[in-house]
């Protein structure tokens, strides 16, 4: 039985069984791709640290504009 006619191709990836397609990937390419997600995180959390820190805020202009969208205190202090 020729495996290609029923719609088994592992040179790209993709198997079809009983009418569905689904993507294998290797598990390299999965590591990869979180290894990105946890190197941005672990930087924006860095980021965040340290701006509390350093007792950083946000410029006035856009202080206002979150505290009209409800995303910021209006006190600046909170």
């Amino acid at each position: 039985m020729d495996l290609r006619s029923r719609g088994n191709h592992h040179d790209n990836g993709i198997r079809l069984q009983h009418g569905r397609s689904v993507l294998i990937e290797r598990p390299g390419s999965q590591i990869g791709s979180v290894a990105i997600w946890i190197v941005l995180a672990i930087v924006f959390a860095a980021g965040a640290w340290y701006l509390e820190k350093q007792r950083t805020g946000w410029p006035p202009a856009a202080h206002e504009q979150l505290v009209k969208l409800q995303l910021a205190s209006p006190n600046r202090n909170e």
